[in-house]
């Protein structure tokens, strides 16, 4: 029979807050773990924290008390429950406060959790009466829900807090979420380097260009939380963004082992062939027909950004063919045309995208200004056979 967490985990929340309002520090942070992982691993406490309107709260405090968690966004530490723009509308004539550094306002949470914390004298902490702060919470919790709501009362005062928050980008989720900012975030991990260059080449495919921002990308998109980013970022790379999948299709099917076992026979027209293989493989599947009008939970979807990112990735694909097209009649070529020409000889050619970029950009103008490339080649078409004409051209 199933152990009935109800009122145990009632008590338990009361023994935690009951901690904090005696200022008794021993065990509090044992409580304080076993209350944050228990709903993440039993659904009846789930419930029951999500029943209790001060849980949220309560977690919060603890969290930048302890400093568990991650904290790179706006609400990092603050449960979903926790809303500093919802608790903000309570508080009128705010003060204007300047915009920081996000790394600055998370340490001044932090600071300000300690320096409550440690106050020894709880009833020093006047009771906060707020309409979207419980009443049944410690003072001292009360005290940082009120510092929370104050410090956002005194950003959404300053003139330029449109520009630099909006609201959180996860459907479901309203909470304000502070802008991406490139220096704000972790920077990449350096064992990633090849993953992200071969995504360099897929966008210079899109786009002409590896400088430009892919808006419809969880990276450049505005979350509150990294619940919220994570949430979004594995449904985008797992069922939404096609351009994810390319690394497994890119040498068409049961090639990539044949040549990873003949590597220093890799050609161009090798490498077209089984793109060529891919594009082919890849037009038969019926993904690409459902794709327009897939249904997401998290990621913020439309008709149109399903049609959008569609197309992409058709034009990524035809893209790649019409420049392993153009290296494979080049290298058919004899030599003494050819001596200073760098052309895809290897599996992983796409992570050098530098050494292709006019040839990208110019199979890109010629496949552009066709008047018809809506589907995916397959080698017979028409804005092909001009790129086999400009191929020397192409790769001067």
């Amino acid at each position: 029979m199933a152990f009935p967490f109800d009122p145990t985990f009632g008590v338990l929340v009361n023994l935690l807050k009951a901690s904090i309002e005696d200022n008794e520090h021993e065990g509090r942070g044992l409580l304080a773990r076993v209350a944050r992982v228990l709903p993440l691993v039993c659904r009846e406490c789930a419930l029951l924290a999500r029943d209790d309107p001060s849980f949220g709260f309560l977690m919060a405090y603890c969290a930048y008390t302890y400093q568990t968690g991650t904290r790179e966004r706006y609400c990092d530490g603050l449960p979903s429950s926790v809303d500093p723009m919802r608790l903000a509308q309570a508080i009128t004539g705010a003060p204007v406060r300047q915009l920081v550094h996000m790394s600055d306002l998370l340490e001044a949470r932090r600071l300000k959790a300690k320096a409550i914390d440690k106050d020894a004298n709880s009833s020093a902490w006047p009771e906060a009466e707020m309409q979207t702060i419980p009443s049944n919470l410690p003072r001292k919790v009360k005290a940082f829900a009120l510092f929370i709501a104050g410090w956002h009362a005194e950003l959404v005062a300053n003139p330029r807090y449109v520009h630099h928050f909006k609201g959180c980008q996860r459907k479901g989720c309203a909470r304000p979420a502070m802008v991406p900012i490139n220096d704000q975030f972790s920077a990449w991990n350096p064992s990633r380097d090849a993953t992200l260059a071969e995504a360099a080449y897929w966008q210079m495919c899109v786009t002409g260009s590896t400088t430009g921002l892919d808006q419809r990308a969880p990276i450049n998109m505005a979350f509150c939380s990294r619940g919220c980013y994570c949430a979004v970022e594995r449904e985008y790379a797992s069922a939404i963004d096609l351009l994810v999948h390319l690394s497994k299709w890119k040498d068409g099917a049961g090639s990539t082992k044949r040549l990873r076992s003949d590597a220093a026979k890799t050609t161009s027209s090798r490498l077209y062939r089984a793109a060529l293989a891919r594009n082919v493989s890849l037009a038969r599947t019926k993904r690409m027909k459902a794709y327009e009008h897939r249904q997401t939970q998290h990621y913020p979807l439309t008709l149109e950004d399903g049609r959008a990112m569609q197309q992409a990735f058709v034009d990524a694909l035809n893209i790649d063919l019409g420049v392993l097209h153009a290296a494979a009649v080049v290298c058919e070529l004899p030599a003494r045309l050819r001596s200073k020409v760098v052309l895809p000889d290897a599996e992983m050619w796409r992570t050098e995208h530098y050494l292709y970029t006019n040839a990208v950009r110019k199979v890109r103008a010629i496949y552009k200004s066709a008047p018809s490339h809506g589907g995916i080649a397959k080698g017979d078409e028409s804005w092909l056979g001009k790129v086999k004409t400009m191929c020397m051209h192409i790769f001067d």
